[in-house]
């Protein structure tokens, strides 16, 4: 008899052993499985970072948790590297490969530019030919039912009466074409330059568009507005603005003279985007043609963040770009609001941008170590003091 209970006993404490084990395992497993559905993410095999390809991400956009990148990719003549696939590029969020979503390849991404033209008094005779060349070539460039335009042209008494808005942001089509084309040719000149008005107007504009958006700014003089102080709290207000929609600046100043140079070098770093000094009317077109270019040029993917989570840590995004055995890596980040929780970590993303990888949680102590301990100690020690007693 006591010998069949030893055997019940050993039993009990045999089958509890198994049970223990056989939770370690699955979790072991189903680490192995996560680790495993990382890796099967899109892997762009070995390349090489020769420095025939190189790679820029010229903006980021963030829509909640679903993330837009453009990026500029150039081969080894330096012009745009064409006929990438997204088989070609690879994005990791904090390491984690992500499924990309849309994608648009060079020459195909829609263009939103906002156009803001100085047509004041001293925009007369070839600057304002020059002007009005570069914007119509500009409006040649983009295409119907595809790209977006906005056209405000500013001076004082176009912000008195009708307003600086000559074409709401939207997408083109002829009708739309010809109204700014209209628009371009036919606005009279006339005293004073309220640039930050005709901005920040334009700026309400940019909110009913989404996507790749830039503001292009013209002007051979300077805001007749603010000055000093007030000039400087403007260009924060109206950077603050243009950073919250993700909208560079491109500030061009015309042949110098009477151009804050300061100024608007001021807006367009402050407004992540570029200042461009235009020496005389006629290069306005090629810098026009340029922007025009670079943005119709650019590669364009997204994406839904692989950590959904408002906990106020930022997330680094890599992008990597393979063509042949030749390969290249950009960079950029965006910050999630929130607050960080106490104790978090984020973790951290290799040098060369490979995954991280995935770290296999342990068993949570008080949900599941510790009553699978209470219940193995209960199966063997209560047979044994009932026998005992016996």
């Amino acid at each position: 008899m006591r010998t069949f209970k030893s055997l019940v006993i050993a039993g009990l404490f045999f089958g509890a052993i198994c049970w223990v084990s056989l939770m370690g395992l699955l979790s072991w497993a189903g680490g192995k499985l996560q680790a495993g559905g990382s890796e099967s993410v899109g892997s762009l095999g070995p390349w090489t970072d020769d420095g025939t390809i190189k790679a820029e991400v010229v903006h980021l956009d963030r829509q909640g948790f679903h993330v837009g990148l453009a990026l500029k990719i150039t081969g080894p003549d330096g012009k745009v590297l064409g006929g990438l696939t997204p088989q070609d590029i690879e994005i990791r969020e904090d390491g984690v490969p992500v499924v990309t979503g849309k994608f648009n390849g060079a020459g195909q991404a829609p263009v939103r530019v906002c156009v803001v033209m100085d047509y004041s008094g001293s925009m007369n005779g070839k600057k304002i030919e020059g002007a009005k060349a570069a914007a119509l070539a500009l409006l040649d460039m983009l295409r119907d039912n595809t790209d977006h335009l906005g056209l405000y042209l500013f001076n004082g008494p176009q912000m008195k009466n009708s307003g600086s808005e000559k074409l709401a942001m939207g997408p083109l089509d002829p009708v739309r074409r010809e109204q700014a084309r209209e628009a371009i040719l036919k606005t009279p000149l006339a005293g004073g330059t309220p640039m930050f008005g005709s901005m920040e107007k334009a700026i309400e504009g940019l909110k009913s568009s989404s996507g790749r958006r830039v503001l292009v700014v013209m002007t051979d003089g300077m805001d007749t507005q603010y000055k000093g102080a007030k000039f400087d709290e403007r260009v924060g207000l109206v950077t603050t603005n243009t950073k919250q929609l993700n909208v560079p600046i491109y500030m061009i100043s015309l042949m110098g003279g009477k151009s804050d140079e300061t100024g608007m070098k001021k807006l367009a770093e402050q407004g992540n985007g570029q200042y461009i000094y235009a020496p005389t009317p006629e290069k306005l077109k090629d810098i026009y043609i340029n922007i025009g270019e670079t943005l119709q040029n650019e590669y364009t993917l997204e994406y839904d963040s692989p950590n959904p989570v408002e906990d106020g840590l930022t997330r680094n995004v890599t992008v990597t770009v393979r063509k042949g055995d030749s390969g290249t890596q950009a960079k950029s980040e965006y910050h999630v609001p929130g607050v960080i929780s106490t104790g978090g970590s984020k973790r951290p993303t290799p040098a060369d941008g490979s995954a991280a990888p995935v770290e296999q949680a342990s068993a949570p102590f008080a949900t599941v170590v510790l009553p699978l301990a209470t219940l193995l100690g209960l199966l063997f020690a209560v047979p044994y003091y009932v026998w005992l007693r016996r």
